[in-house]
């Protein structure tokens, strides 16, 4: 599943082969700028604006937030947070939200509104924060535990996230 502005599916043949290709390229181009990026940082803050500029380069990431979890404190925080809506929340207990969800399944999830709305239903989360159109996180993690969540979200009609 890859974040893009949702626009009508290209036929298969070569037009379609070659933009998945390109896709893949630009994919694996921002993968090794990201550890680039590790590498040099500093400071956190540093790599997570850093991150934060090339995610923006590959699809719409005007609000992007980074959620790690403390295990021994059982804390989740928000190091990294931008967004047009929300302030940054404190750190606190895991609560049922959509990054709480990410951290307990360590899969990936876009939640269109229909799938927000599911999950809802089915009491695995709860709608915490400004209602968004479209949401993506993705597990952070490390030694074969989620130990964070990089979430971006967008509340713009006409910039919507597809698989």
């Amino acid at each position: 599943m890859s974040p893009s502005r949702r626009r009508p599916s290209t036929p298969r043949g070569s037009n379609g082969e070659t933009t998945e290709r390109e896709q893949a390229a630009r994919l694996q181009t921002a993968t090794y700028r990201i550890s680039e990026a590790a590498n040099a940082a500093e400071h956190l803050p540093e790599l997570f604006r850093a991150i934060h500029g090339i995610i923006s380069e590959l699809m719409p990431a005007r609000n992007l937030y980074i959620a790690l979890y403390d295990a021994e404190a059982g804390l989740l925080s928000f190091p990294y947070w931008v967004d047009e809506h929300d302030p940054p929340p404190a750190a606190h207990k895991l609560e049922r939200g959509l990054t709480e969800y990410v951290l307990r399944t360590g899969q990936p999830l876009l939640a269109t509104p229909q799938v927000h709305e599911d999950l809802v239903r089915r009491g695995e989360a709860d709608l915490i924060g400004a209602p968004s159109l479209d949401w993506i996180g993705v597990p952070l993690k490390a030694h074969d535990r989620t130990i964070g969540v990089l979430v971006a979200q967008t509340y713009t009609e006409g910039i919507r996230f597809g698989e």
